[in-house]
């Protein structure tokens, strides 16, 4: 079991290092402080209805589009199947950069293996991979 300060209808910080049980929190913080206990599954950032019972109180956080929720870290990451990451999709460059080495498409930047030019389909991971925009400036030490 963890032990979660809620505020606002969230479980905002995992106590659990801190104390060990909801009476110690009760001793060692404000008298309006909530604590509760959780599962071992829930992470910080779920949200908490303070009328369900059980686990039923904590609500797992809904997963935006285009990402997948890790249980075991309770983060999100895009999803590797993503239209703009599948290494299947075909996507067509917008922009090119530094003579087609660097293009954007879909507000990603790529690096190409070859030339790239605006208006050409290409296939990441056939003949280009998606590249954070801190490498690519670095790459041309700016």
């Amino acid at each position: 079991m963890k032990i979660f300060q809620i505020v606002n209808g969230f479980c905002w910080w995992d106590a659990t290092a801190t104390v060990h049980s909801v009476e110690e929190a009760a001793e060692m913080f404000a008298p309006d402080c909530v604590f509760v206990e959780a599962p071992d599954y829930v992470h910080e950032g779920w949200g908490y209805d303070e009328t369900a019972e059980d686990d039923a109180r904590f609500l797992r956080p809904e997963t935006p589009e285009g990402y997948i929720y890790d249980d075991g870290s309770g983060t999100f990451s895009p999803t590797p199947d993503d239209s703009m990451g599948n290494s299947n999709a075909s996507i067509i460059a917008e922009n090119n950069i530094s003579g087609g080495k660097y293009f954007t498409a879909g507000g990603r930047l790529y690096q190409s293996t070859g030339t790239i030019t605006k208006g050409e389909t290409i296939s990441p991971g056939v003949n280009c991979t998606e590249i954070s925009v801190a490498d690519a400036l670095n790459a041309l030490d700016i």
